[in-house]
């Protein structure tokens, strides 16, 4: 169950940075959250 929420959390995340940064290639922010993972 917190592995659940924290990958809500993560996503949630995701999108904030999606919406901040929309104009960046897809497969450039997979590449940053590949990094992280």
């Amino acid at each position: 169950e917190t592995l659940d929420s924290d990958i809500n959390d993560l996503r949630m995340a995701v999108s904030r940075l999606e919406a901040s940064l929309g104009d960046l290639p897809r497969d450039s922010l997979d590449t940053m959250l590949s990094m992280l993972v």
